[in-house]
């Protein structure tokens, strides 16, 4: 999923409201990305690309 932190927990508790299991919630892997500090949308694809090529 990707989001900040604060959208991640918003749709996690939308989720849960609406019946969505708290295990099932745990296998979503967010947010995705490296902290790098940046902010754009071009920020954000560069820290997933660079958490892709770690793993």
């Amino acid at each position: 999923m990707v989001g900040s932190k604060n959208k991640k927990e918003h749709v996690m508790t939308n989720l849960q409201q609406k019946g969505i299991s708290k295990e099932v919630l745990g296998s979503v892997y967010a947010p995705g990305g490296l902290k790098l500090g940046g902010e754009t949308p071009m920020d954000i694809a560069f820290s997933i690309l660079a958490e892709i090529q770690l793993t």
